[in-house]
């Protein structure tokens, strides 16, 4: 008996619950930086705060090195999270569902203290850690805080 193949289409997430719910769901960010005529993508772990329906992601960088000379050269960037799963199903081989986000935002060297504290509890509350209360200057003397500003997003889900 042949099988048939069944394809289902992709449903777009435009609620901002269904957006924050993917934010969740993933660890990992994958953001493309621009260098010269190459792009050079990134995987990194995140935090995130809602501000005006936008998200706002926040990563952490050594203080050197290509990334953060990228990120100095144009702070222009795309992104994209995304989580899988296999369903059963006895209709299909491989039935997938998945959840994605991609856009395009600025990515910027965060300058002012309390803002470093709140990044840096932002990714250790998305990392299941308990925040930090008070953080001493040397914590912030071996890495940036990082504010990815999404301008624009989409989400989907099959």
């Amino acid at each position: 008996m042949e099988q048939k193949m069944i394809f289902h289409k992709p449903r777009m997430l435009i609620k901002n619950q269904e957006i924050q719910e993917v934010l969740e769901r993933c660890f990992v960010v994958h953001v493309a930086l621009q260098n010269g005529k190459i792009p050079y993508v990134v995987p990194m772990n995140y935090g995130y705060v809602m501000e005006e329906e936008h998200p706002v992601l926040y990563l952490h960088s050594q203080k050197n090195g290509k990334k953060i000379n990228c990120i100095k050269a144009n702070p222009d960037v795309g992104f994209a999270l995304d989580w899988f799963s296999e369903k059963e199903s006895l209709r299909a081989h491989c039935d997938m569902h998945y959840q994605s986000i991609i856009g395009e935002g600025r990515l910027s060297i965060v300058e002012d203290e309390e803002e470093c504290v709140r990044g840096m509890n932002s990714i250790l509350l998305h990392a299941k850690k308990r925040p930090i209360k008070k953080y001493t200057e040397q914590f912030f003397a071996h890495f940036h805080v990082l504010r990815l500003d999404v301008d624009v997003f989409s989400g989907k889900e099959l």
